[in-house]
């Protein structure tokens, strides 16, 4: 399953985890996660589902986001880099998606890119699901 998501991955991207405090290991951000997303400069927002899987003993953070705009879902996939105090998956238009675990089962984020991401730049809540 790990290989053929890496298959579907564009660039590749190695991950660093010492970078992520303890509390932020991959293992710990690996799950089913739900929430929100909110356009920084509309009104725009809709719901957006993201899949963590890792393995913290080999490395790759990977990740696939389903972002809702109206009746549009866009779902990707990324390799994340380890980041002081999260993840950052980069996406093909030199955007990024960063998330962050704030408190245990909830994670915020940054986003910014225009091809595969649902506004120019916005934020994210999320809850773990599972």
């Amino acid at each position: 399953m790990i290989g053929w998501l890496l298959a579907l991955m564009v660039g590749v991207i190695h991950v660093v985890p010492a970078a992520l405090h303890a509390a932020d290991s991959p293992a710990t951000l690996a799950g089913a996660w739900t929430g929100h997303w909110t356009a920084s400069e509309s009104a725009a927002a809709g719901p957006v589902e993201v899949i963590i899987t890792s393995d913290a003993d080999r490395g790759p953070i990977l990740a696939q986001f389903t972002f809702v705009h109206g009746a549009r879902a866009v779902t990707s996939r990324r390799q994340g880099l380890a980041v002081d105090g999260g993840v950052r998956f980069e996406a093909p238009d030199d955007g990024e998606i960063v998330l962050r675990l704030e408190a245990p089962g909830r994670l915020v984020g940054d986003f910014s890119g225009t091809r595969t991401l649902p506004a120019p730049r916005g934020g994210i809540e999320l809850t773990r699901t599972r």
